[in-house]
């Protein structure tokens, strides 16, 4: 159980778009005494109750003294490698090595009664036998899009620790869909689709996509700090998901329909030309084979509601980028 005085948190990534997100909102949360943030990369946030300290996520014996040292009862883990990269063997060394220090590390710190892991829904894979609103319980078969295969490879990895760690350490998988919202980062799927001329959808295909707000998924992540117990893993989606034609509808983009080949092939070029913006030919699987994810779990679990429908929150983004750049409103 998680005790009821003001508790000291760390934040894994917290340089990142979220980890950044995430502390400025528990700083604002009665709960929280301090809280300790790790990256390689400097952070913007300035409070005396935020300690920030410059280390690799791979780096356990580091990560076990902050634990002990500072008596940290909940851990964070949000380092991981984003998106679609060139490098797999990169990405699995930081996603599944980091990971496994992360745990390893809170395992051998008695303070620490719970890690919370941001997982992804990319793990369940683009499958063709993949049905609407997947539970839990399916199996992760991701094998295409690399981000997928390392977000997978990690759960197996923390399955496999299971029966080593103690037993009063709770671990939850947040298994999330792509993030959205209109705070200011570089990158993403939204800035990726606003900046393509129309948008591809495959032919003989709907393209469903679901989509978080950040406000959202914050407010998950709150809810789990403050319950008494909480772990296992959980999709994190709106309940509606919306489609390519939806979105390019409120864009005022036309919608070109062409073949799995053909997109396959621009994209493969696409990610070569211009890498950051993060669309690969291996996303085109996700587009013919998508994953939409139940949430009726953590729904329940926490007796939280999604504020914004999928659609809703990839507006709220578009939004915000076309403002900050022409100062016109979608």
């Amino acid at each position: 159980m998680i005790e009821t005085k003001k508790q000291n948190v760390l934040v894994t990534g917290v340089s990142g778009y979220l980890g950044t997100s995430l502390v400025k909102q528990l700083l604002r949360n009665d709960g929280v005494d301090k809280i300790y943030g790790t990256d390689i990369n400097e952070p913007t946030i300035s409070s005396e109750r935020f300690i920030f300290e410059k280390i690799d996520v791979r780096d356990g014996n580091k990560h076990l003294e902050i634990l002990r040292k500072n008596e940290i009862s909940q851990v964070f883990h949000l380092a991981f490698v984003m998106g679609e990269v060139r490098d797999l063997e990169k990405a699995i060394a930081v996603n599944v090595g980091g990971t496994k220090a992360i745990i390893e590390a809170a395992n051998q710190a008695d303070s620490v009664k719970r890690i919370v892991i941001t997982a992804s829904i990319s793990a369940y894979g683009a499958n063709k036998s993949n049905k609407l609103f997947i539970k839990e319980t399916e199996p992760l078969r991701a094998c295409t899009l690399k981000y997928g295969i390392s977000k997978r490879l990690m759960e197996e990895e923390v399955e496999k620790m299971r029966g080593s760690l103690r037993k009063d350490l709770e671990l939850a998988m947040l298994r999330i869909c792509t993030v959205v919202g209109p705070t200011d980062r570089n990158g993403g799927a939204v800035e990726t689709f606003l900046n393509l001329p129309v948008g591809f959808s495959i032919i003989g295909h709907d393209c469903p996509v679901q989509f978080v707000h950040e406000e959202d998924l914050l407010n998950i992540l709150e809810r789990i700090f403050s319950s008494p117990s909480f772990f296992g893993a959980y999709n994190v989606a709106p309940r509606e998901f919306t489609t390519i034609r939806e979105i390019s509808k409120r864009l005022g983009k036309g919608v070109v329909p062409i073949p799995y080949s053909v997109l396959y092939g621009l994209f493969y070029v696409l990610f070569r030309v211009k890498p950051s913006m993060g669309v690969s030919e291996n996303s085109v699987s996700y587009l013919a084979y998508p994953i939409v994810v139940d949430s009726c779990r953590i729904e329940k679990e926490l007796g939280v509601s999604f504020k914004y429908s999928s659609l809703d929150a990839f507006m709220s983004c578009a939004n915000a980028l076309q403002a900050s750049k022409t100062g016109d409103v979608v």
